[in-house]
């Protein structure tokens, strides 16, 4: 029996489906495999990727490429699995985004039967009980590097919050922006100014894929600080961890900016996310956002 979860989409995204699988491999007792085909043949309309859990200190997770993507015929998809165990995989997918699903821990699977999910995932109800566990495996591999380490030490000496934007794809691809599209600059500033109220000295550290806009947007007597990416290929690790060791943090819809603050060393941080996570949002997002943090409107 192996449990093997198909990975897609950017780091906030892979951690994820990484979570949800290896919190079950760990219920079931039994093997995780990671399947990286997603990266090597993304589907038509969605944002490129690269795989970025290498850059992570995963408990040496193996990997595999199944040559196929979603949108092929599931008959496809078992004889692919079929290679891998004699006997009939199952594959179940995720049924209702940002919901926790728990008849998932409940499947039923014979000695020698495969489980292959595919989905986003996208609930801390299914690997809560991991957290600690999680926090020290997205650790960088690398040494952190001496252009984040300024910003690091930074963090470390203020009463740091994050402050995460997401634009990029969400206005320049059609598929991103009909289903996510940008939270509104109000979102941010009403954040911003519930902070103030409670930690007047609060220092935002402003993280986002479009710097030159936020600069212009956000108030110019905030104190703050942008954090510039650097061009190396583990920067989203980096970032993931200066995230972490921020104290309180405003998040975007964005499943990046929610493993920073769902991973912060800060236990008693202050955590703002958005109330609407999509467009069209049609289902409320209890499962999503943890009970302790403030959901604003968006």
């Amino acid at each position: 029996m192996t449990i093997i979860t198909q990975l897609q989409g950017g780091l906030g995204n892979q951690l994820f489906q990484y979570a949800t699988g290896r919190a079950l491999a760990a219920h079931l007792q039994t093997d995780l495999l990671l399947d990286r085909a997603w990266f090597e043949c993304p589907p038509f309309g969605s944002t490129p990727r690269q795989l970025e859990l290498p850059f992570l200190k995963l408990p040496t997770p193996t990997y595999i490429s199944a040559n196929f993507t979603a949108p092929i015929k599931m008959g496809a998809i078992k004889s692919f699995i079929h290679a891998f165990s004699p006997a009939k995989p199952k594959v179940y997918h995720e049924k209702l985004g940002f919901t926790f699903d728990a008849k998932l821990f409940k499947v039923k699977l014979n000695k020698n039967q495969d489980l292959f999910l595919f989905g986003y995932w996208q609930s801390f109800k299914y690997f809560s009980s991991m957290r600690l566990a999680l926090q020290s495996e997205c650790q960088p591999s690398a040494q952190i590097s001496e252009h984040y380490e300024f910003y690091l030490k930074k963090i470390q000496s203020t009463e740091s919050i994050m402050l995460h934007i997401r634009r990029g794809d969400y206005l320049t691809s059609p598929s991103a922006m009909q289903i996510h599209g940008v939270l509104n600059i109000n979102y941010y500033l009403t954040a911003i100014q519930l902070i103030l109220k409670e930690l007047p000295n609060a220092h935002f550290f402003i993280f986002s894929d479009d710097i030159a806009w936020t600069k212009n947007a956000l108030p110019k007597d905030l104190r703050s600080t942008f954090i510039e990416t650097d061009s190396n290929a583990n920067s989203p690790s980096q970032e993931l961890q200066l995230m972490m060791h921020c104290r309180h943090h405003i998040i975007a819809n964005s499943s990046f900016s929610w493993w920073g603050a769902w991973l912060k060393f800060e236990s008693t941080g202050i955590v703002i996310a958005p109330s609407r996570w999509l467009v069209k949002q049609k289902n409320e997002l209890s499962d999503l956002l943890p009970p302790d943090w403030l959901a604003l409107t968006a």
